[in-house]
């Protein structure tokens, strides 16, 4: 027996629709313990998340096994966070530098 995973009725084997409720049940790959997890989807808030809160998204991302998408939602925000900072501090390095050239060669 399996389970539907909208209302939780207990369904046949080879059935493909429920007889509870009537929602489909062919999406096989989104279930665990015979129940299909309907709350797991990619969040463009913990993106958000993780790219103003790098640390509590990391947190919630190691917390969240059981939720792989919304954990990647935060890791992408991550790594965007990450890759800005690095090209952010690449640009303010390079007009630092050419700053204190410019001020060096004007003295002499």
């Amino acid at each position: 027996m399996k389970f539907c995973g909208h209302c939780g009725a207990e369904v046949a084997d080879a059935a493909v629709v429920c007889i509870k409720c009537g929602c489909s049940l062919e999406n096989k790959s989104n279930q665990q313990g015979g129940v299909a997890r309907n709350d797991d989807a990619p969040s463009a808030g913990f993106a958000v998340l993780g790219f103003f809160l790098p640390l509590i998204a990391a947190i919630l991302v190691l917390a969240w096994k059981s939720s792989p998408q919304k954990a990647l939602s935060c890791a992408k925000g991550m790594a965007i966070n990450f890759i800005a900072s690095v090209v952010i501090g690449l640009i303010i390095s390079l007009a630092s530098f050419s700053t204190i050239v410019a001020l060096l060669s004007s003295r002499f």
